[in-house]
């Protein structure tokens, strides 16, 4: 007796493992059923989900922003608008050779968007204050200008030159092109809008 049934457990020893994991499965779902750990979890989930980004990180990606580098602030960018929900594509262009378009949006109605994104580290000193100015507008509308796209983005953490906003303003107003400045402040807004904490982890990424 006790030979036939070792005989039948070897034979069928595949089926009988399979019964096994599924009574184990089975169990453990009872089990969390029962003890309602599915609530907890449920609860962690919605909790994770709907976490806000608190004043302390929110001043620590604001410093993380301001110390990065040129090709940081592009990959960063690059989350930026794909987290805001209202491109279409956000492509991030070639690092070696981005010809004053460090990134290209997609807009739902097809309209294309060139992206510069800068930050002068070393390009510049103290007594120039990092500040951005007409030249590089005028970089970014001519690749605009090539390419026949009309909307352009500058996206910076360093200061804007007063007369940059003025330039702009006439530019649109003699033509139909439309260029938008987003400076530190600008991008924190966008952060708070978006307010998720993956922000945390994506800051430690691109550094």
């Amino acid at each position: 007796m006790i030979i036939n049934i070792i005989l039948f457990i070897i034979d069928n020893m595949s089926l009988i493992t399979v019964l096994i994991l599924v009574a184990i499965i089975l169990y453990s779902w009872i089990s969390m059923l029962k003890n309602k750990d599915y609530k907890y979890m449920l609860n962690c989930n919605k909790r994770i989900k709907n976490s806000t980004l608190t004043e302390r990180e929110l001043d620590h990606v604001k410093e993380k922003i301001k110390n990065m580098k040129t090709k940081e602030l592009e990959l960063f960018s690059q989350w930026l608008f794909k987290s805001m929900g209202k491109y279409k594509s956000v492509i991030l262009t070639s690092i070696e050779n981005d010809q004053c378009r460090g990134l290209i949006l997609l807009e739902v109605n097809n309209d294309t968007v060139f992206v510069e994104c800068m930050k002068y580290d070393d390009q510049f000193t103290a007594a120039e204050n990092c500040m951005i100015g007409q030249e590089m507008c005028q970089k970014l509308i001519g690749a605009m200008t090539v390419d026949n796209v009309r909307k352009g983005i500058i996206i910076t953490t360093a200061n804007v030159d007063g007369n940059l906003k003025s330039y702009i303003n006439k530019l649109e107003e003699d033509t139909d092109l439309m260029i938008d400045i987003l400076g530190l402040d600008d991008i924190m807004n966008l952060i708070q809008e978006i307010n998720t904490v993956e922000v945390l982890n994506v800051i430690a990424c691109v550094h």
